[in-house]
């Protein structure tokens, strides 16, 4: 017998439930072996617009949330979880990270956020900087590279350019004046 020429297919505009919309959602994560769809890739393989999941429930995160799956782009990252990502890259590599290892292990943010937030890549790691000595944070093992000398051990501060920075008023210190 051969394949069937008739197929029943969706009317554009026609009503469709929560329960559909999360099933393609998580239809989709599968098929791209994933545990979250970005909006984009949703867009080009998704069997409805992305914009109808964001309208019934509120966000795309949220929408990732109801169907089980892991967030894509979070917004709005607390400053002291940027931080302490900043804080697990410079205890990793043992030196001040590099921008392009945002995007490796062990961090768990990319660049995005960071120049979102303050401005630049150079601009985060002052103002880490500034938090971490703000609070006294002991600063890792140097591990010897091309540019720092090993003889500067673990007696340096954290500092990105050999400059104190005393522009960028930590966050700590607005928390620490904000109460009463």
């Amino acid at each position: 017998m051969q394949n069937p020429t008739f197929k029943l297919s969706r009317v554009k505009g026609a009503p469709v439930s929560d329960t559909e919309l999360l099933f393609d959602l998580e239809k989709v994560a599968e098929s791209l072996g994933s545990t979250t769809v970005p909006q984009k890739k949703y867009g080009e393989v998704g069997v409805y617009d992305y914009s109808t999941l964001i309208r019934r429930f509120g966000s795309w995160n949220k929408a990732l949330v109801a169907a089980g799956l892991s967030v894509s782009n979070v917004i709005d990252i607390p400053d002291q979880r940027l931080f302490e990502n900043l804080l697990v890259l410079w205890q990793h590599y043992g030196r001040q990270p590099r921008r392009s290892e945002l995007a490796k292990e062990p961090s768990t943010i990319s660049q995005t956020p960071y120049n979102r937030r303050f401005g630049s890549w150079t601009a985060s790691l002052k103002a880490f900087i500034d938090y971490a000595n703000f609070l006294e944070l002991e600063s890792p093992e140097l591990k010897p590279t091309a540019n720092v000398s090993a003889k500067w051990g673990a007696s340096l501060h954290f500092d990105c350019v050999g400059r104190c920075y005393k522009g960028i008023v930590p966050l700590a210190v607005s928390a620490v004046q904000a109460q009463p």
